[in-house]
């Protein structure tokens, strides 16, 4: 059976979270919920996944990978936005006739044992009770003909009312025992306990349990005098102070401190978070220093480090990256000093108008700059370009006039050598929102991916291919790669 899964990554008032996490990857206890629904549906027997994506793709594709880890195949599909992630249904199961599983990786239904091998001998919708009202857990066992008869502009709400009636007809529903979701702060508490309680069998959870009910990883500092109540998971390397109550309903990811007569109950630490002294938390997420209060659906940023923190944020691996290209751009412009000098006495000859411009770009990523908005110039022999999408690119004329005068940003550490393409203020605040905070936890180079990955101008969807892209790949030997492509293009040019 083939797996059609839709990582919905966006939910209404979930958004303090949704900003850096799409839903899928928020944690259930030990590890995130789009894990667990996978270990879930290999052990069903499925080994064949396509996840389509839309908020913060890159996270998800650098969790999940290829399936390699799992003994199955997974592939991928890009949707522009919530209201594409239906439509693009159809185009997937376009040339299927055998059943599609069709999975929604916010909610994860109680299975028995081969229970979607034998749903799927007719389209089956997986419904359960929620206070007396029967419900679609966003699961289905369908053929491509009906996922291609879901209206274009379906949302989960209208594609629940069309699979019903199509059951109603052809079909039957199954009704599961309980349900797993993350569509809301609520829901996902509910989910951490219920999941440490043992209530949901099937899950698996690393740790060991000293106690029932109590579930610690490796490397975790307990003072003698802290108060456990289960059900409490406390993930590996954390450290919990002298007096602490923690629990129930307490999971602590790993690499968090709490510190003295601090107290967790039915609340969530994300990983690398502190905790401060005699602090108490009740219905509760807290991710480093931003705070939730399930109860009202707020969250606020607590700008005291003595009260709640980051214990993760390491810049150390970010300036050494920098600083080599800041040393790669020096030593390059030594070389090319002469280049650069005749280059600009050229332009001055025989254009009119400046020899250089000073583009003003946006800083990033934003957590180099403390979060805020910051501009900076980019140094370039050339104006911005007003050439179209479609047109080739000139890689030599790129390089005099954009490459060799841009080291200079470079070097005064405003732009990497390779990153995502330089942005203004204004380009920023154009961009799509999902776009917008990829680019914001991004770098900006002088090479880009999609430089390399299309010998003419990209249109603005394969430019966001192109970034997604680059975003889960990105690592020096990604950016090396990428820039020995581009010398040779420069030195030999585009195949055609």
């Amino acid at each position: 059976m083939r797996a059609l899964i839709l990582a919905l990554s966006e939910h209404p008032g979930m958004e303090a979270l949704n900003e850096h996490y799409p839903t899928p990857l928020l944690p259930l206890v030990d590890r995130p919920f789009i894990q667990h629904v996978l270990e879930v549906l290999v052990e069903q027997g499925v080994t064949r996944f396509d996840i389509i994506l839309s908020h913060l793709p890159e996270q998800i594709e650098a969790l999940v990978g290829d399936g390699t880890r799992w003994g199955c195949t997974v592939s991928y599909a890009l949707a522009r936005g919530t209201s594409h992630v239906y439509r693009t249904l159809a185009t997937l199961a376009i040339q299927d006739t055998e059943p599609l599983l069709l999975v929604h990786a916010d909610t994860l239904p109680q299975l028995a044992a081969g229970q979607l091998q034998s749903a799927s001998m007719s389209p089956t919708l997986f419904m359960y009770d929620d206070a007396g009202t029967e419900r679609w857990t966003g699961w289905a066992c369908l053929s491509g003909v009906h996922l291609r008869a879901l209206p274009s502009n379906a949302t989960r709400e209208t594609c629940a009312i069309a699979l019903k009636t199509l059951t109603r007809e052809y079909g039957v529903c199954v009704a599961v025992p309980q349900v797993l979701q993350f569509t809301s702060y609520a829901t996902m508490l509910d989910a951490q306990e219920r999941a440490l309680d043992g209530a949901f069998p099937g899950l698996m959870l690393t740790g060991t349990t000293p106690d029932e009910g109590i579930r610690l990883c490796r490397n975790v500092s307990l003072h003698p005098t802290a108060t456990l109540t289960p059900p409490v998971f406390i993930g590996e390397n954390c450290r919990i102070g002298a007096r602490a109550r923690i629990g129930p309903g307490a999971v602590i990811a790993g690499n968090c401190i709490l510190e003295d007569r601090c107290s967790v109950q039915h609340s969530f630490i994300f990983h690398g978070s502190y905790v401060g002294e005699a602090l108490d938390l009740q219905y509760a997420i807290v991710d480093k220093n931003r705070l939730i209060n399930v109860a009202l659906g707020t969250a606020i940023t607590i700008t005291d480090t003595f009260i709640l923190g980051s214990m993760t944020e390491r810049h150390f691996g970010r300036m050494v990256t920098k600083l080599m290209a800041q040393l790669t751009a020096l030593v390059w412009l030594v070389l090319l000093t002469p280049v650069l000098v005749l280059t600009a006495l050229w332009l001055k000859l025989l254009r009119r108008g400046p020899v250089a411009y000073a583009r003003e770009i946006v800083r990033v990523p934003l957590r180099e700059t403390g979060g805020e908005l910051q501009v900076a110039s980019l140094l370039a022999f050339s104006p911005v370009s007003t050439a179209c999408p479609g047109e080739r690119v000139a890689y030599g004329r790129h390089f005099f006039l954009t490459f060799v005068p841009g080291l200079i940003s470079v070097l005064r550490g405003h732009v990497r050598i390779v990153g995502f393409a330089p942005r203004t203020l204004t380009e920023v605040r154009a961009l799509p929102a999902d776009w917008r905070r990829l680019y914001m936890g991004s770098k900006a180079g002088l090479v880009t991916e999609a430089l390399i990955a299309y010998p003419y101008l990209p249109n603005e969807d394969e430019q966001y291919s192109a970034e997604a892209f680059y975003a889960v790949q990105s690592s020096w030997r990604h950016d090396v790669r990428l820039l020995c492509t581009y010398l040779a293009r420069v030195v030999f040019g585009a195949r055609r």
